[in-house]
């Protein structure tokens, strides 16, 4: 080819000379072949879920457990696919062609991956007796908005157990502490000042002595005694996802990323792990808030803009910026702790003998809601979902019938179905009775939540309630239950973001007249099928 086109300058050779030419053309069509043959393979069943063990793969060995990666709603991918982990899910999709996707479950996986470990390390052959790495116990930490910059060397130092350094990285490791030393963030008078004195002194012998590489090998006494400095404190959970959220405004990001964190920041706030005692909560919530409309709102290319309000929170990171005079108080300022605390009100730690006498406000449900739903106790949320016509909202007017019968007040907010024909229509035909204990309203702030024992909101989407605002009400009204009624979309799901699985007790699902629960999410236990209507003959099925 080269000599041909006299150094790829001219074809002046190829259209003269038929020889030449068809020599170059079969050399094409060789070259096209090879290429068809060897093209990126269509992504298919085998090919994804190794793609999905790749994903976990290094977590698992490292020793992450199950349950930490159902949390982490963590995502990752290349030019040849996409990995996420959802709703208990590894889902993997082709990087050209997102449509193309495949689903497994993150336990199977996870198992997978654990068996094969251990089949490798029974037939393959034996391996040194290497030193396990370190684990802080953070379980008696204390939180702070920083952590000093002592008890982070402490822990880099614990962190090289059982690990081979080179020269250059030792050396580091030692710029990087005296550094810190020279510039007054580590002195004589701080509170770890000999275990740095301890730490700097062995590196520098370490490095004196070593050749290429060096091993270390801590022993038992300075491990338990380091872990033990470094496990007393930890980040304050708000204040990381303040900082994280400062990270990425302004800049171009995804959705998918947006909603990690927001998934993140969400089930901090329903598990309690940011209760309302912490100094950034409202902060957490602003920004919770900001992200859920960038996810909602934002269209592509737009940036997450400079919210003041997580600024603010930041200054904890700095000095506390609460109410209560830490500014002079040198002691909190010597160690960097927040004045604020707070108590909860619920408690935080429970003896054996309190859980197991601990008294739960149950609902003593007929045997046919109970069979469907469990040993519901109050407070709880329900969520109901289905398309146009599934019976949701039938179920829903029946079942707080029920409720109403009980002696509870139910107050059903209708939004756009209230006062409309067909809503008169349908009470008609279910027969609803439940006397002065049941109020309807088309808006929500018509009438005091506080007043009643359950809420219903038919439904968020003609309603506009997100999941912040949700929370927010569960905050505002923490002893009342709601009970969420929202539309369905053709795949089967709802609208809205995932985000409603994490901050509900129970997904109700309506199709074609029947109600399910036990394929979704149920914290109460129940399971089963409800028929509201004969599909064939139109017949409403009465409480």
């Amino acid at each position: 080819m080269q000599q041909a086109t006299e150094d790829h300058s001219t074809w002046q050779v190829y259209n003269t000379q038929e020889n030449i030419r068809e020599k170059i053309e079969r050399y094409f069509k060789l070259l096209n072949e090879h290429l068809k043959n060897h093209s990126v393979k269509k992504l298919n069943e085998a090919i994804a879920k190794g793609y999905a063990k790749n994903f976990i793969g290094d977590y698992v060995h490292r020793g992450d457990t199950y349950e930490s990666l159902a949390k982490s709603h963590m995502g990752a991918g290349n030019s040849e696919y996409r990995a996420d982990i959802k709703q208990n899910k590894i889902i993997v999709s082709d990087a050209n062609n997102l449509n193309n996707k495949f689903s497994f479950s993150l336990k199977t996986i996870y198992n997978e991956l654990k068996n094969e470990k251990k089949v490798k390390t029974v037939k393959g052959k034996p391996t040194p007796n290497k030193p396990a790495p370190v684990r802080i116990n953070y379980d008696h930490s204390k939180p702070y908005e920083r952590v000093d910059d002592e008890i982070k060397f402490i822990k880099r130092y614990l962190a090289l157990h059982g690990k081979s350094k080179t020269k250059a990285q030792m050396l580091s490791f030692i710029n990087a502490l005296q550094k810190a030393i020279v510039e007054k963030r580590i002195r004589k008078t701080s509170k770890y000042a000999a275990e740095i004195m301890q730490v700097q002194k062995q590196l520098v012998t370490a490095y004196e002595v070593m050749g290429n590489e060096h091993t270390f090998e801590l022993g038992a006494s300075t491990i338990k005694k380091f872990s033990d400095i470094v496990g007393s404190v930890r980040i304050r959970l708000s204040t990381q996802y303040l900082k994280r959220f400062v990270g990425i405004q302004g800049k171009n990001i995804t959705k998918d990323k947006a909603t990690r964190l927001l998934n993140v920041i969400l089930d901090a706030l329903e598990t309690n792990k940011i209760s309302k005692a912490d100094p950034y909560y409202q902060s957490t919530m602003k920004i919770g808030n900001a992200l859920n409309t960038f996810v909602e709102k934002a269209k592509e290319g737009e940036t997450l803009e400079i919210h003041q309000q997580a600024l603010n929170g930041l200054n904890g990171v700095l000095g506390c910026n609460c109410d209560c005079d830490c500014a002079n108080n040198k002691e909190s300022k010597k160690q960097t702790l927040t004045c604020l605390d707070g108590v909860d009100e619920t408690p935080q730690v429970m003896s054996v003998e309190d859980v197991k006498h601990k008294k739960y406000n149950s609902v003593p449900l007929s045997d046919k809601w109970k069979a469907l739903l469990g040993e519901i106790c109050l407070p709880t949320h329900l969520f109901v979902y289905g398309s146009g016509g599934s019976g949701k909202t039938s179920w829903a007017l029946l079942f707080t019938q029920h409720l109403a019968t009980l002696g509870y007040k139910i107050l059903y907010v209708a939004g756009e179905q209230f006062d409309t024909p067909p809503f008169t229509k349908l009470l008609n035909q279910l027969n609803i009775i439940a006397g002065d204990n049941y109020k309807i309203v088309g808006k929500l702030d018509t009438l005091n939540p506080a007043d009643f024992d359950f809420v219903v909101l038919d439904t968020k989407d003609s309603l506009e309630i997100d999941t912040m605002q949700f929370l927010k009400l569960k905050e505002d009204f923490k002893q009342q239950s709601f009970i969420i009624v929202s539309h369905g979309i053709k795949t089967g799901e709802f609208k809205g973001k995932e985000q409603w699985r994490n901050i509900v007790d129970v997904m109700v699902y309506g199709e074609n007249g029947t109600i399910r629960t036990g394929q979704d999410k149920n914290r109460w236990g129940g399971a089963g099928e409800m028929f509201i209507y004969d599909h064939e003959n139109q017949y409403v099925i009465k409480e």
